[in-house]
Parts: C-alpha cells; structure tokens; sequence
C-alpha cells in the first residue's frame, strides 16, 4: 500500500517543481478571468506554487498526509483528493468572486488533514477510546483556528505572504468540509443502518404483540 501512493505522489509531485523551475505558474493557475476557456486550469491549479517556501510546506504536507491516510483507508483518500481537487476551485468561482487568481496544493491538504483526523476519531468513538477521541477533537479545533487566524491576518500561518503569496481560506473550509464528510461517511452511515434495522425490528415486534 505504502508503494501504491509513493507511486501516485513521485508521478504527481514532479509537476509542481517542474511548472515552479520553469516559473510557469500564471500558465497554469486559477485565473477567474480565463477559466471557461482554459480548463485545464481547474485541475493545474493545485499543482502551481508562488514561492519556494510555498512549495516546501504545500507540497510536503501533501506527500505526508497523502501516505497517512492511504495507509488507514486508500478508498477514503482516493475520494477525498478527487472530490477536494474538483470542489475546491468550483467553490472559489462560486463564492469569491473577487478572488482572481489562486494556487497551491494547501486546499486538499486540509482535506487530508481533516479526514485522517475523522479517520481517528471514527475509530475512537467505535472503540471508546475517550483520550483519543478528545485529543483528535482538540488538534481539530487548532486546524480550525489556525484557518481562522489566516481568515484575519490575511497571512498563511506556515509559509507567511512570501513571494506575494496569501492565503485562501475558503479553499481550505472547502477542503475541510470535505474530508470530515469522506471520513464520517461509513460511520455514520453504518449508524443510521443500525437505528432503521432497530426501528423495524421494534415495529415487527409490536406488530406481533397480541
């Protein structure tokens, strides 16, 4: 499993240092202004990186989070990067008309964040394991603040406003809502499976009652 995702990342990856080495990012990034006839952009735009300290952080928590979660559930991380890849620019051409230009892998990093942190408290919570629980519970409330923080100071809390970089923390709400909702899924959907199979064995049961 660790060589599936380290096959995927080392075909992945390459493309930011190449677009980054050849300085080609305005080829490649969101561009509000030229998306309906340049589509690749809706895809490229993660891949593209304002600085190499950008670069450094987006990139490596990408590579990082993305053998995390593979290596707890592949299909989960296979769901999550897809759907944050194809959501997160739709999201910002929807609800930030005034953003102009966007890139960076830093969205489907909160997406990553966000589900293996759901893909512990899930396992915490079936298994009653409270410390966990309230610890995974606490490092999500400081992923949160820290977007809340970027929100304010219009400044990435990690790479800072280098090379003419700031943050979008929209991309990163959309990135989180996504990997809470991939990571909760199958507990949650087993949950509602329990409640209706119980309802309906109490209503077979009652039906039964002379």
């Amino acid at each position: 499993r660790l060589r599936t995702v380290t096959g995927v990342q080392t075909c992945a990856l390459p493309i930011s240092l190449v677009i980054h080495g050849l300085s080609a990012q305005h080829e490649f990034a969101y561009d509000r202004a030229v998306m309906s006839h340049e589509p690749w952009r809706w895809i490229s735009n993660h891949w593209v990186h304002w600085s190499d300290s950008h670069l450094f952080w987006s990139a490596g928590m990408f590579l990082l989070l993305s053998i995390a979660c593979e290596l707890v559930n592949r299909t989960q991380w296979s769901v999550a990067t897809a759907a944050s890849t194809i959501a997160i620019p739709l999201g910002l051409f929807v609800a930030t008309p005034g953003l102009r230009t966007y890139g960076g892998l830093s969205g489907i990093d909160s997406a990553l964040v966000f589900l293996l942190l759901a893909q512990i408290g899930a396992n915490a919570w079936r298994n009653d394991e409270t410390r966990t629980l309230i610890a995974t519970a606490g490092i999500a409330g400081g992923f949160f603040a820290k977007i809340v923080y970027e929100l304010i100071a219009d400044a990435a809390f990690f790479a800072g406003n280098s090379g003419g970089m700031f943050p979008v923390p929209a991309a990163h709400l959309v990135g989180a809502a996504i990997g809470v909702a991939v990571g909760l899924w199958p507990h949650c959907s087993r949950q509602i499976s329990s409640a209706i199979m119980a309802n309906r064995s109490l209503a077979h049961a009652e039906g039964r009652t002379p």
